[in-house]
This record gives C-alpha cells, structure tokens and sequence, in this order.
C-alpha cells in the first residue's frame, strides 16, 4: 500500500472516529436516473415514499418545461415548477411533500406523503446524532406548518395507506417555530440519541402529527382554490454522529408527544409541556442534567397547570443541556436544550 493511500485511509478513519460523515446518501436530491416531464422521488435512488398510492415530487434542473396555460406549469423542473418558483439550496435538485391540510376546506383530512431512504450505515448503540435538512414551503400553498420531523427506523416502511404515519419522530422542529418562508430556505435542526443497541437504519422524513397536532398557520392564498394545503420542498439533508452518549444520559421515552420544551435556545426560563394521558401529570419530577450526565439542578411537580411548567434555567452557563420529566410510576422522558 503507498503513502497516498495510507494517508486518505487515515483521514477516513478519521472522519468517522469524529462522527463528521453524512450517513444520508444522494443528500441533496443531484443524482437522478433520468429527467423526464414529471418526476417522482424515486428517479433519485435510493430515495423512495412509503407506499399507499403517494408520490413525494423530485426537482431538477434538467426536467424540460412544459408551459399548459400562462399561469400553470406542469413540470418539475428548478426554479420554476407546478408549486411554485424556488432555486436549489445547493446544487440542481429537490423534493417536494405534503404535509398538511386545511382541516375545513380540504378532505379528506390528514394526507400526508413521507422522503424515506436507507443510510450508508446503521445507526450506533447510544450515540448522539445531529440531523438536519432545508425546507421551503411552495409559493402556491396556502399554510405554513410547524412539526416538521424525522424518524428512523430498522425496517424499511411500507404503507398501504396516505395518512398520517402515527409514530413519534426522532426529531422535531420546536413547537413555536412554524415555516412560512416562500422565498427563502430554512433549516430544521435537532439532535437525537440512538436506542440502545442502535440498528437504526431507515430516515423518513415528513410531519407524524394529525392536521390538529401540526400548528398549520394560514400564509396567503397563493395560486387560489386547491391549494389549501401545506407542501415544502426538501433539500440537503444531513445525519451526522456527534460523539458517544454519557452512561448518565438515557434515549427519550417512546411515548408518542410526551414531551415539549420552549423556547429552544432559551435564555431565562424553560417551559415544557407534557402531552398523553399514559403519564401521571400531577406527580412530575423535573431535573436538568448537562451533557456528561451531571444533575444541575431538580424540582418537584411543578406549580400551575397539570402537565406543564417552566424551569428557571438563568444561573446555568451557556451550553448544552437535557431536561429529564419523571412521572409516579418511573416512567421518564427527555429533551435537548441549549442555554444562551
């Protein structure tokens, strides 16, 4: 073996020893099979849905247009196509899903269609993972929507239905962010921690909330009648591992929307909010740990309304922490912050 390949050996190595690789591969929706006039995620392998009669869109430069009437284009093509007009965030290409609907106008309710694709390598045991991607929503949709998520799975996902995929995500966009952004790209952001014994090797990619639970937030009226809907555009998307997890830090219960924390960066105080009627509300602990699994500091139920509260977080210096809920029966759930 020569010297240049002992040493981009090394730098490999090295990336993956620092968690730098992104697991996600065509990330950022540039190799396609072929460009014709209506394109489908799927003519960007591995990319695919989840089945059930949905389509998520693929956008590309390439795809020729194809002008219908002055007003309306039927292609998939970048800047412009069929949902609006909207440049790349990096390169040529994109999807595009929906997401959401007008819970009045539309029907039926909660229609949804989900990115999903296998990852370069199984998710580790109990590893702390950085997942990103860029949203914008389509210039001819009408709302905005504020539970953008990713989920990740050791099985590929097969649906035989389009409606909401009711599992908890793995990550998802704070509860008071919503994305009404026409011009620009937006990244969502989070981190997770991989369940023990890791295998995880699937990432959808959508909104798993119901159209009740999805904060939709009416933009403008956009192309008029039938777009009473929500639909983004989905670019360069990242699953990065950070570094290996505390022995002192434990995943987040799975328990469906158990947990919420707001604002995230906080600042003062931290308020959180715990949803599901499997936990006890009116007996809650309430800890925050820091990210080698100290206990900063504990309280007991908190004061107010059941289920809720808020921590006053202003002593802590600025940094990465974890809000830890523990309810009378042992169950426990927990969520990142940042501190500024």
């Amino acid at each position: 073996m020569n010297k240049l390949v002992l040493i981009i050996t090394a730098l490999l190595l090295a990336a993956d020893v620092c968690g730098q690789q992104n697991l996600v591969p065509n990330s950022s929706f540039e190799d396609v099979s072929g460009c014709p006039l209506q394109s489908y995620i799927t003519d960007a392998p591995p990319w695919e849905g989840t089945g059930g009669g949905t389509s998520p869109d693929l956008f590309n430069e390439c795809f020729p247009p194809l002008i219908v009437t002055t007003d309306t284009l039927l292609v998939n093509g970048v800047p412009e196509n069929k949902a609006g007009t909207q440049p790349a965030h990096s390169g040529d290409g994109y999807a595009g899903i929906y997401v959401g609907n007008d819970t009045v106008l539309s029907f039926p309710d909660n229609v949804r269609e989900y990115l999903q694709v296998q990852l370069l390598q199984p998710l580790r045991s109990r590893i702390r993972y950085e997942v990103s991607f860029y949203v914008s929503l389509a210039d001819k949709f009408w709302y905005g929507l504020g539970t953008l998520g990713a989920y990740f799975s050791e099985e590929r996902v097969e649906r035989n239905d389009y409606f909401v995929f009711d599992v908890e995500p793995s990550i998802e966009s704070p509860p008071d962010i919503v994305y009404t952004d026409k011009e620009n790209w937006v990244e969502v952001r989070d981190t997770f921690v991989s369940r023990t014994g890791g295998g995880e090797q699937w990432l959808l990619i959508g909104n798993f909330r119901t159209d009740t639970e999805s904060q939709l937030t009416f933009v403008d009226s956009g192309a008029g009648i039938n777009y009473y809907k929500s639909y983004y555009y989905i670019d360069d998307v990242s699953v990065v591992a950070l570094d290996s997890v505390p022995s002192g830090i434990s995943p987040p219960a799975p328990q469906r929307g158990v947990l919420e924390v707001w604002p995230n960066p906080a600042r003062d105080v931290l308020r959180f909010k715990v949803r599901g009627s499997a936990w006890q509300q009116g007996s809650l602990g309430v800890r925050v740990v820091d990210a080698v699994g100290r206990e900063i500091l504990r309280q007991g139920s908190p004061p107010g309304k059941e289920g809720s509260g808020e921590v006053d977080i202003s002593p802590l210096p600025k940094g990465i922490y974890f809000l830890e809920l523990t309810d009378g029966e042992g169950k426990r759930a927990m969520r990142r912050f940042v501190k500024q």
